[in-house]
């Protein structure tokens, strides 16, 4: 294998049990039900990137009408800086180009950081995304302690690449992935001017 694959749910956990716990931070990891969840609603795709039969990356998506949204994206080890990241990313905007209009990418707020070091980071993050062509909406959210900016990747050209109801958009894709009421009481989206 070589290149972006689709990837099963059986490989979809194999990921969430072993990389995971190690890409992301724990605040960040939604529990397996709700994976199982999105899953049988037909609503999650989970992606690979293969480098000689051996996988280099992985990248999680939930399906709204006419949008994705990045759900989570990681370059595995020592791939990471190698190149594997953005060529990933090019793949994965072209495959989602005949599905959807953009892609949603939440990416960590860089005006909560913890730190210098941190808030660096979070501009690097954003930084890689534009450079693919994405860029910093008018909409942030607060899911649970976790502060996001939300970052729109267009994927067709011809398709208007902005709107008015991002806030909407990632109201819809939140409501997929977080049904239950009581959860809306620690989910803040935000439309700044």
């Amino acid at each position: 294998m070589q290149g972006l694959y689709p990837l099963n749910q059986q490989e979809f956990w194999n990921i969430y049990d072993t990389f995971m716990k190690q890409d992301f931070p724990l605040s960040e990891i939604r529990k397996a039900e709700n994976f199982t969840q999105l899953w049988k609603e037909n609503v999650y795709e989970a992606l690979g990137w293969y480098e000689k039969d051996v996988l280099k990356g992985y990248a999680f998506f939930v399906k709204g009408q006419n949008i994705v949204l990045l759900d989570y994206f990681a370059i595995l080890g020592s791939n990471k800086g190698s190149g594997i990241g953005g060529k990933f990313l090019e793949a994965y905007k072209d495959y989602f180009a005949v599905k959807a209009d953009c892609i949603l990418v939440e990416t960590e707020n860089p005006e909560f950081a913890v730190d210098e070091a941190d808030r660096q980071k979070r501009i690097r993050r954003n930084s890689f995304y534009e450079k693919h062509g994405a860029y910093v909406s008018c909409v942030t959210t607060r899911v649970f302690t976790d502060e996001y900016q939300i970052l729109v990747l267009p994927l067709n050209k011809e398709k208007a690449p902005f709107s008015a109801n991002r806030a909407f958009q990632i109201q819809s894709i939140y409501e997929t992935i977080f049904p239950m009421k009581e959860q809306w009481e620690q989910i803040k989206i935000s439309r700044n001017a």
